[in-house]
């Protein structure tokens, strides 16, 4: 099973170099993200209603939140294997 876990990345304006949103991805390096290889998970646009600050935090707490739930299924992935293999191992 494949595990992908959930990053914070952001977009810069080239001209002021101010962050203009973040967004949640699960690429593995810095070339999937620039060919665009993973659509992003969610998209927290900053504004003068949502500051930068605020913005980075709501992310940052959303990418725990969808980490925990990564841990979780592969926890539950792995307890399935453990009881396939006793069941097995119960029947031979």
């Amino acid at each position: 099973m494949l595990v992908r876990t959930y990053k914070v990345a952001h977009n810069k304006d080239q001209e002021t170099g101010r962050i203009f949103k973040f967004f949640i991805t699960d690429v593995h390096n810095d070339e999937e993200l620039r060919k665009g290889l993973r659509p992003d998970i969610a998209v927290f646009p900053v504004s003068e209603l949502y500051d930068e600050e605020e913005q980075r935090y709501r992310a940052e707490h959303y990418v725990e939140y969808l980490n925990k739930i990564q841990d979780a299924k592969q926890t539950a992935y792995n307890g399935t294997l453990l009881f396939d293999t006793i069941r097995k191992a119960e029947e031979a």
